[in-house]
């Protein structure tokens, strides 16, 4: 009986679909992935590396892409333990679940539905990246490809069979945690040592197989049918309270994508993922009567939890790395670097969104709208400031001192307050009002939403741009840090515009 629903469910929904709309999908999907690698293609360049640097692949690339591919197992047992990875929708809990038919029968479909959407999203990420790796490989190109892609499938698949086994038996949290701790630290340690030993080593064993082809890797795949099959085993076992609270947020979250409300996107987002303010700060921040607001962001700052940190060091690690990738000739890493700080300052600008969140409480501060905002944008500023200026040190270290300090000296100060200011203007734009487009050319709807969610990253982006000039300085006689610092005034103007358009900002405003 259910399989028969299921059927006049998918039937009827079929009757619904627009053959030419779903071709339109269709082309649209291909041209973002077409984009995508020719993006990322420009972005690692059409030069040949050299047999040194094939040979380093063959050292260390089992560890490094490894890493990532640990990542991508840590994310599914995360999701697991968070009550996924299915999502269903609230009739479905409400109706099916909640009847007298057996759960895991009921979830059989949708687990083997998952697992096959994970089985081509993987795929399909292996080959973008097996695609762009053979710009740069002088090798033959249909092994490289072919391997990173059955690597990501087989992740892709595993992460996914894991997080079902998680949120199926279910694992105790502590279990989960110690799980992906040992994860990462196996291939931090894998990194460090040059070894390729650890469980996401040897799945990064199976990806670079087309550059070096080790057989170990080849037990990633059996791991990976057993994981799925344990997970559509005891699927039954998932949690209804948290399907019933996945089926809700994952609405409300479309909705929000729909009207690009992404304050709402993000508050859901850390509500999917639990992520909670500390109730014990890390640091006290004493009271007083000066810079109230400054110490307010500062408390609010001191309970970010530890995950949120965590993703704001790894953020700015991304955009540092690419500032160095700018140096040594790829420009195209720009926009890597203005991306990478500008979602990281999305996680630091959170005492702003919370005032613009309560805006009866804003209304009734004795100080401009306008002047509050521009308050609040101190407090994150130095966070990220202080983030950004970690993996410098680390780089400084590891390598030419004079040049790394020389080039972050004239760089961070106001790539990280243009970051800032673009973060604050994302969370302060307000939901697509529709009534609106009538005073415009209807035409222009999708330029206006293209806009508006484009133009605050754009600005981060713009305050990266220094970096280019860096490589150049000594053929103009001037230092890295003298080639940065001639673009500070119009930076400061860049930045100077966004708090103006911020300080037009008002309660309950749109």
């Amino acid at each position: 009986m259910l399989s028969d629903l299921s059927r006049a469910r998918r039937s009827r929904r079929l009757a619904e679909v627009d053959v030419f709309e779903r071709l339109y999908q269709a082309y649209l999907t291909v041209l973002a992935l077409a984009v995508v690698v020719l993006f990322a293609a420009a972005v690692v360049g059409d030069e040949r590396v050299g047999a040194s640097a094939v040979a380093r692949v063959e050292r260390d690339g089992a560890a490094v892409v490894g890493a990532v591919l640990a990542v991508a197992m840590v994310v599914g047992l995360r999701s697991g333990n968070r009550g996924g990875p299915l999502t269903l929708e609230a009739p479905f809990v409400a109706h099916v679940l909640l009847s007298p038919v057996a759960r895991d029968r009921a979830l059989r479909d949708p687990a083997v539905r998952q697992l096959g959407q994970a089985l081509v999203g993987g795929a399909t990420a292996g080959g973008i990246v097996g695609v762009v790796a053979t710009h740069r490989l002088p090798l033959a190109s249909l092994p490289v490809v072919l391997w990173a892609v059955v690597a990501g499938a087989a992740v892709a698949v595993a992460a996914a069979g894991a997080a079902m086994v998680v949120a199926g038996l279910p694992v105790p949290k502590p279990v989960v945690h110690v799980l992906c701790l040992g994860l990462a630290a196996g291939s931090v340690a894998d990194i460090v040592a040059g070894t390729a030993w650890s469980p996401g080593s040897i799945a990064g064993r199976l990806a670079i197989g087309g550059v070096d082809f080790d057989p170990v890797g080849l037990v990633v795949l059996p791991v990976a049918a057993v994981l799925a099959a344990a997970g559509i085993a005891v699927v039954g076992g998932t949690s209804i309270e948290a399907a019933r609270r996945r089926a809700g947020l994952v609405s409300q979250l479309r909705f929000a994508v729909t009207r690009q409300d992404l304050r709402t996107v993000v508050l859901l987002q850390r509500r999917l993922a639990q992520d909670a303010a500390r109730r014990r700060p890390w640091v006290r921040i004493p009271s007083g009567r000066q810079a109230p607001v400054l110490r307010r962001g500062l408390r609010g700052l001191a309970r970010l939890p530890l995950v949120r940190l965590v993703r704001v060091l790894v953020l700015t690690s991304v955009a540092v790395l690419a500032a160095l990738g700018v140096w040594r000739g790829t420009s195209p890493l720009v926009v890597v670097c203005g991306l990478a700080l500008w979602a990281a300052a999305l996680d630091v600008i959170e005492p702003l969104a919370q005032e613009l969140d309560h805006p009866d409480r804003w209304a009734g501060y004795p100080v401009g709208h306008g002047d509050l905002l521009l308050r609040h944008l101190v407090a994150p500023f130095v966070l990220l400031v202080a983030a950004t200026l970690v993996p410098v040190a680390v780089a400084a270290a590891l390598g030419d001192a004079g040049t790394v300090l020389g080039i972050a000296g004239g760089t961070v100060v106001p790539a990280c307050a243009a970051a800032v200011a673009a973060a604050a203007a994302s969370v302060a734009t307000g939901p697509f009002d529709i009534t609106s487009v009538q005073a415009f050319v209807p035409e222009t709807v999708g330029t206006q939403l293209i806009a508006r969610v484009v133009w605050p990253p754009a600005v981060a982006v713009l305050a990266t741009l220094p970096l280019l000039a860096a490589p150049g300085a000594a053929d103009d006689g001037l230092t890295e840090l003298q080639a940065t610092v001639r673009y500070l005034f119009p930076l400061a103007a860049l930045v100077a515009l966004v708090a103006v358009w911020l300080t037009r900002r008002k309660p309950g405003l749109t």
